[in-house]
């Protein structure tokens, strides 16, 4: 295996997600356990109300953790300052931004808040930085245009496109290929692999498009039966792991043919 990618960026250790109602903890996954490396696509796929949303918002200290330990490079979550977790990890949701009156460059260039001076002022280098991730994502001929004049799909690219302006190893986004066609879906999990071959970012999204994830993933976070189980696609379907996800009887898994079958 290439050595590159051996570089742990994000890691959970005996993390327990959930929420606080008054005093009492209400978990929903507890005794969480993986590392994230340099350079890899990883997907989080599991049934409607599994806690895939809580976790990215945990990880990305939107959400306090019950128990346990986040690293992001090397480093425990708790002890980031809210700009500097902007400097090694950049989210991308799917509720629409603040102002849609936006043009796409201003909006790409909010990425660069974290690294700008305390006056907000652009360097040549920002500016390139901006220009650079409307290029990646094709982005570039939407550059004049409002946020409110795109469709879903070229919405989601400029999202992605601010995460890269933002330039942290890490990204994470929340159901990337909501509301999106076929074509869409597919053109934006091929710009978070190239992403991570090309530029070394290690992306976590979470996803419904299991057979997507399934190709296209270096590896899954797969919750199923309060559980989170952490592998290779091939792994996990080896393991029979992918069958967990849906009850019994109603779909299933053929490893040999890749397919999802209803059940008569």
């Amino acid at each position: 295996m290439n050595s590159e990618i051996q570089h742990t960026v994000i890691s959970a250790n005996g993390l327990s997600i959930g929420y606080f109602r008054r005093k009492e903890q209400l978990p929903v996954i507890e005794g969480i356990n993986f590392s994230l490396r340099q350079g890899t696509l990883v997907s989080l796929v599991g049934a409607n109300g599994v806690g895939k949303s809580t976790l990215l918002r945990t990880l990305s200290g939107m959400q306090k953790q019950l128990d346990g330990n986040i690293s992001i490079e090397g480093k425990s979550l708790k002890d980031y300052t809210p700009n500097e977790l902007a400097t090694v990890l950049s989210v991308v949701l799917t509720e629409a931004p603040v102002s849609k009156n936006l043009t796409v460059t201003e909006f790409i260039s909010l990425g660069r808040q974290p690294h700008t001076n305390w006056m907000g002022n652009f360097t040549s280098h920002d500016k390139q930085v901006v220009m650079q991730a409307m290029e990646q994502t094709e982005t570039t001929e939407l550059k004049d245009r409002r946020c409110f004049e795109l469709s879903d799909g070229q919405m989601q690219r400029v999202s992605i496109a601010r995460a890269l302006a933002q330039d942290t190893p890490l990204v994470i986004l929340d159901e990337p290929t909501t509301h999106l066609d076929l074509y869409h879906r597919a053109y934006v999990l091929k710009l978070l692999r190239k992403l991570t071959k090309d530029h070394r970012k290690t992306v976590l999204y979470s996803t419904h498009e299991i057979d997507l994830a399934l190709q296209m993933s270096d590896e899954m976070l797969l919750i199923a039966d309060s559980q989170l189980y952490h592998d290779t696609p091939k792994q996990l379907i080896s393991e029979g792991k992918v069958n967990l996800l849906f009850p019994e009887n109603t779909v299933s898994f053929d490893p040999e043919s890749g397919r999802f079958t209803i059940e008569n």
